[in-house]
């Protein structure tokens, strides 16, 4: 069996020795978070680090953090852009401009202030508040804070040089400071206390009477400590636990792989995880599931299961699939049967697996499964869906057809439970999702004529706007961008009204309030680049708005002196483009619509606008192809469309047939809104 070389603690000539036991590799990480607290004297207290030690568990529990609310700190921090630094003192030891608004310090600031403001400033005494409404969230950032505090003072005691003596409790501080220690681990602690103790007894035994650095403390203490941590190694006659990717060909009696998931065992890009035959797909691919079981001597074990726990179901690894459908297809498991000639016989092969579970597990699966039986869909579907329709809806499901069936239908949020990277380099350009707001902002101000200077001390504050001059060359740009778009708005706007609609089509009423209706029609604007979602939820409101005002356009503005413009529309016909989208919501909260922007990049190349046709020739349908795979799989630039969370769920893998029908899709529901206006480019 493979195993790591994981030690249970005993003091030997004054460095660790460890045998194999379930404990330690929580006792590992308690050594190498010790090691990584010791570091905080060298470090710039740089944001990853300190989330870094949130995954030991003693010091979680030390501080009143649960596994579960590490996501949420991450995303605190992530608002609160902090870089590194905890102070102005710390930033003027490393020689670095005082951007204290990146520091640590700066965020308990924001933090406690909005606390005790309880938004009644936005900015207070030059400090942008941070408001948090939940009480938990609160409590949660407290205990957190806490951590960087007790970080700090802990980063003091150990900055400058001390006498030995003074070095002598450091461990123990360490200790009492940053974990809770259950009864069970403290001979564990008392083990490392006493190595500690030993080397400093040692330097006052020789009379050593000048100051030391810890530095040089903490090289012996680890020197022995952690040599045996570094590199995998195998004990005959006993029992190994390794990493699968780390041994190579080593035959073993008996091989168990445990937690056979995908995200564990290397992927590889063949569907036949046994070929071996082909030396440039070895090589590439590095096939390690394949040698791990040609190493098994005797017996081979693999298992993983995965509880779902809100529904209770068990979920079976991919890769134990694959190997049991290899097994059937290529053996004969021995019976008391007659065995058929020219076969292989295999002995004995147990099998614990349910397929049913299984196959619920693959969206893409379920959604074929429910779709084949029509008639339950219909007596289901009717129950779901109310008579009522709101606009706002209609136009939030058609921004995104794909991700608002599965936050509706499926009742799906994220299926990632990944924590995002930090970022912590230092800005030099302003975060999309930071100009969206600045810009939407901006807008505001522009068109009630008010001046900006306050709002960009805001923004500044908040690090949403990058440090120093940079920062207000990059303001200045974004502001006379939006200056161009308000004077654009002033131009246009003809006593604008609202509108509250109540409209019935078929057996629904759709119901809301539709703004900005001028002279001409309906008035829309972007604060950033026009794209796809921007279109559609201006291309809705305006067929809604040409059912009650017959021959009346509709004006999209954006930045750049972007204009697109819808054309005027019979009242009959722009009732048929209603129920048309309004179907096609009621069929995409039961089965996605599979409009993509590789469909869309599609149909503009083959879209001849001077004639409101499609293209034909092969040249024009080989260049509509090549984009539409360019937009799929994306490049080192841009992430292609096949890695995103939701299009993965429903289409695993690209092939003629899928693709064929992303193009019609995209054309049955696109076409119109490009032959009822003037788009030259959807984005």
């Amino acid at each position: 069996m493979y195993i790591n070389r994981i030690f249970n603690p005993l003091l030997q000539n004054n460095h660790l020795i460890f045998n194999n036991t379930k404990k330690n590799t929580i006792k590992k990480d308690i050594i190498l978070t010790i090691e990584k607290l010791f570091k905080i004297k060298d470090n710039r207290f740089q944001c990853s680090w300190v989330l870094s030690l949130l995954n030991t568990k003693f010091l979680r529990k030390k501080f009143f953090i649960k596994s579960s609310d590490i996501k949420t700190i991450y995303k605190f921090v992530s608002d609160l852009k902090i870089l590194f630094g905890f102070d102005k003192k710390q930033f003027k030891k490393m020689s670095i401009p005082n951007i204290h608004t990146y520091s640590w310090n700066y965020a308990i600031d924001r933090i406690t202030s909005g606390y005790w403001l309880n938004k009644k400033y936005s900015i207070w005494n030059n400090t942008s508040t941070y408001n948090v409404s939940c009480r938990n969230s609160n409590i949660l950032l407290g205990n957190f804070i806490n951590l960087i505090i007790t970080l700090n003072k802990f980063r003091k005691k150990i900055l400058h040089k001390k006498l030995l003596k003074n070095w002598l409790n450091i461990i123990s501080q360490i200790i009492n400071d940053f974990f809770d220690i259950p009864i069970k681990y403290k001979k564990f602690f008392f083990t490392l206390e006493n190595i500690w103790k030993v080397i400093i007894s040692d330097g006052i035994k020789m009379r050593y009477t000048k100051k030391i650095s810890i530095s040089i403390l903490i090289k012996k203490f680890f020197k022995y400590n952690f040599s045996l941590f570094k590199n995998d190694s195998f004990m005959s006659g006993s029992i190994n636990i390794v990493q699968l990717n780390n041994i190579r060909i080593i035959p073993f009696k008996m091989i168990c792989v445990l937690g056979c998931t995908q995200d564990n065992i290397p992927k590889i890009k063949k569907k036949d995880i046994f070929n071996l035959i082909n030396p440039n797909i070895y090589q590439y691919d590095l096939n390690i599931f394949f040698e791990t079981i040609m190493a098994s001597q005797k017996y081979f074990f693999c298992s993983y299961t995965h509880i779902n726990t809100e529904q209770k179901t068990n979920y079976a690894s991919q890769y134990i699939i694959d190997i049991i459908y290899y097994i059937k297809k290529n053996f004969y498991i021995k019976t008391n049967q007659v065995a058929k000639k020219n076969i292989n016989l295999i002995n004995n092969i147990y099998f614990k697996y349910d397929y049913e579970s299984y196959n619920s597990y693959f969206i893409h699966n379920y959604i074929e499964k429910f779709s084949s039986n029509k008639k339950k869909i219909k007596k289901k579907i009717y129950r779901i869906i109310k008579k009522d329709l709101l606009i706002k809806k209609l136009i939030n499901f058609w921004k995104n057809p794909i991700q608002y069936f599965f936050k509706k239908r499926l009742h799906t949020s994220n299926f990632s439970t990944d924590i995002k990277q930090i970022n912590e380099d230092e800005l030099f350009n302003i975060n999309l999702l930071d100009k969206y707001y600045i810009n939407k902002k901006l807008l505001k101000y522009k068109i009630l004529k008010k001046k900006t200077n306050l709002l960009f001390n805001k923004f500044k504050l908040q690090n949403k706007i990058p440090y120093g001059y940079l920062g207000k060359v990059l303001w200045n740009i974004e502001e006379k961008k939006i200056q161009k778009l308000a004077n654009k708005i002033h131009e246009i706007k003809n006593s604008p009204k609202k509108l509250d609609i109540t409209l019935r089509t078929k057996k629904y009423l759709l119901s809301g309030q539709i703004k900005e209706i001028n002279t001409f029609g309906l008035l829309r604007w972007s604060t950033n680049k026009i794209n796809y979602r921007v279109i559609i939820s201006a291309w809705i409101e305006h067929i809604i708005y040409c059912t009650l005002q017959s021959h009346k356009k509709s004006i999209l503005l954006g930045i750049n002196d972007e204009i697109i413009e819808f054309y005027p529309l019979e009242k009959k016909q722009a009732t048929e483009y209603l129920q048309q989208y309004i179907q096609g919501y009621l069929d995409g909260i039961k089965k996605p619509i599979l409009i993509l922007k590789s469909g869309i990049i599609w149909l503009q190349s083959i879209y001849l606008k001077k004639f409101n046709i499609l293209k034909k020739d092969d040249n024009s349908n080989i260049t509509a192809r090549k984009n539409f795979l360019k937009k799929w799989h994306g490049n080192s630039f841009y992430q292609g469309e096949k890695k995103n969370m939701y299009i993965q769920k429903i289409i695993p893998y690209m092939n003629i047939i899928k693709m064929k029908k992303i193009c019609n899709t995209c054309t049955y529901w696109l076409l119109p809104i490009l032959k009822n206006s003037n788009i030259k480019k959807i984005i």
